[in-house]
């Protein structure tokens, strides 16, 4: 697959069910979820320097978890597939094995 998000964004493949689940509380409108990167755009333009750079936080093939809205995320779908567009500031962390 040959597709580029754009800036500060980050194409999710997302995960039907994960052995590894986390719950977020104080939040019924909000969930967290999911997903293997499969690529991520540049980093946003006039993105605050001091942030950790997109490319050393995740990279293309962690398994991470980002905040699910009740309206969702933008999604596309490419060769059948859904694939999620989720901003960087909606990842909640990477999972990582010992």
């Amino acid at each position: 697959m040959k597709y580029i998000p754009s800036p500060g964004i980050v194409l999710i493949q997302p995960l039907q069910e994960a052995s590894h689940k986390i719950i977020v509380q104080g939040n019924d409108n909000s969930r967290i979820q999911s997903g293997k990167v499969l690529a991520m755009g540049m980093e946003a333009p006039n993105s605050d320097t001091s942030k950790v750079a997109m490319n050393q936080y995740c990279k293309v093939g962690d398994i991470v978890y980002f905040l699910s809205y009740e309206g969702d995320y933008d999604s596309t779908k490419i060769e059948g597939q859904k694939y999620y567009l989720v901003k960087r500031e909606d990842l909640r962390g990477v999972y990582a094995e010992k």
